[in-house]
């Protein structure tokens, strides 16, 4: 498990003196061996965009990429969804949802369910070498400097759907242990963001099971209603990246967050001027890990009232991040699955609600 795989290689790194932590990698764009999308028949068409530039007195031309449609085939039989278990120990411990996907030639791996990536399907440069799949390289990314780039993914079976032509983006970065240098152990990752969960009228986490839901077609309706709390979310725009964003309540301040089903634990993160608001403890000094930015300094406290609609949870951990940090930009905190890992929760994009039964 890769989860539990890392946290046994950070002790071992602190026994050991290894490094342990995300590594950008060379770009593929001075790689021969790795195969190239062709720009003229691949899986988008690159569209040009004309608006009047005042300041130069003409026109202003952006390129956008226009990913073709993407198709989800579910043989449901007479089943209105399919589930699919994830991975039990993982979630225990983690309170992430990791759940088996195969690529290319059967390739499998363990994908994480993660609505804090606001694409569609992400992979790391060492799953495409695995599977040899062609790229589009781009940009280096704004802060971490990682090369990125575009991904062909012909065909990705999930439980008892295959999903054709997914939109894929990939970072050149990777987790990895290493020693004097040299790289002990490399992570392959691949997430399933927003764009793909959205896709979906509704997405159930059955946290008891370990097994997530997914409904093609029919909206979400409760066994019984007066069993589950529901709060409303939104779809916005943060820095420019499409994010899910709820009101919670801090006892004496509101706050408006991200649900992330991929922020794994604590289960609240918190910028430092919201906590500075409330009052609180300074705490103890620790890290937060983070895929894309790697440890980052946090402080650990607990927060004495926390409340999700009508449901009210009290002295749950938390850690606090600085507001001026990258991880946490634009928005004022993330929650995760791990306050509801006893419980079910429901993503219904039919309604734009977020349902949770009760405890």
């Amino acid at each position: 498990m890769r989860d539990l795989l890392l946290t046994s290689l950070a002790c071992l790194s602190l026994v050991c003196g290894c490094n342990l932590g995300p590594v950008t990698m060379p770009s593929f764009t001075s790689d021969p061996a790795v195969r190239r999308i062709d720009p003229n028949n691949g899986p988008f068409t690159i569209v040009e965009i004309r608006t009047p530039d005042p300041n130069a007195g003409g026109e202003r031309v952006d390129r956008v990429i226009q990913w073709n449609k993407t198709r989800i085939h579910a043989n449901l039989g007479g089943a209105r969804t399919f589930a699919v278990r994830y991975r039990g120990l993982d979630f225990r411990l983690f309170s992430r949802v990791s759940v088996p996907v195969r690529l290319r030639e059967g390739r499998r791996y363990w994908a994480l369910v993660d609505t804090g990536y606001t694409g569609g399907l992400y992979l790391n440069d060492a799953v495409i070498r695995d599977c040899d799949l062609a790229v589009f390289p781009l940009a280096e990314h704004s802060i971490t400097g990682c090369p990125t780039g575009i991904c062909e993914v012909p065909v990705m079976r999930i439980g008892q759907a295959m999903v054709t032509n997914p939109p894929c983006r990939y970072e050149q970065s990777q987790w990895q242990l290493r020693l004097l240098g040299l790289p002990l152990y490399r992570d392959r990752m691949v997430i399933l963001g927003l764009d793909f969960v959205r896709a979906f009228s509704y997405v159930r986490f059955d946290n008891t099971r370990r097994q997530v839901a997914f409904s093609p077609h029919d909206s979400f309706a409760p066994d019984d209603p007066s069993h589950w709390d529901s709060v409303p979310f939104v779809l916005e725009k943060v820095q420019g990246n499409l994010r899910m964003m709820v009101d919670i309540s801090l006892g004496s301040r509101a706050a408006h967050v991200q649900f992330d089903t991929g922020g794994a634990k604590p289960g609240l993160l918190l910028r430092d001027d919201v906590w500075q608001d409330l009052g609180g403890a300074v705490g103890k000094k620790g890290k937060q890990a983070t895929y894309q930015f790697g440890w980052l300094p946090c402080r650990r406290v607990v927060v004495p009232e926390l409340s999700v609609g009508p449901l009210t949870l009290r002295d749950r951990k938390a850690a606090v991040l600085a507001q001026d940090g990258p991880f946490l930009e634009g928005m004022e905190g993330i929650l995760s699955l791990d306050y509801f890992k006893k419980t079910d929760v429901v993503l219904d994009f039919q309604q734009n609600r977020i349902w949770i039964r009760k405890l």
